[in-house]
């Protein structure tokens, strides 16, 4: 019971680490934390639930599946994404008050 759990949680607080050292270069941290984390969860979610003997096999074809590290790719490409979201918007309503 424990292991699905910890696959689960592992990568969210990978994430949540590297989101720490990063913060000062996201344009809008908020999102970038809701976001990161959402998706290193979702992909987390699938490796539990493969170990847990879940046919995942249509999801082979994510970077690292086999070795229950899926969510490492969509959590840095959701972390690099991330980094040009909320920038003008956010300098916009500063000049603008």
């Amino acid at each position: 019971l424990s292991i699905p759990v910890l696959f689960a949680l592992y990568p969210v607080a990978v994430a949540l680490v590297a989101l720490t050292f990063l913060r000062k270069w996201m344009p809008n941290p908020r999102a970038a934390y809701r976001i990161v984390l959402l998706v290193s969860f979702i992909f987390s979610l699938i490796d539990a639930a493969k170990f847990m003997g879940i046919d995942m096999s249509a999801l082979n074809i994510l970077p690292l599946f086999d070795f229950g590290m899926a969510w490492v790719l969509p959590t840095t490409a959701a972390l690099v994404i991330s980094r040009f979201i909320g920038g003008e918007a956010e300098q916009q309503n500063v000049q603008t008050a």
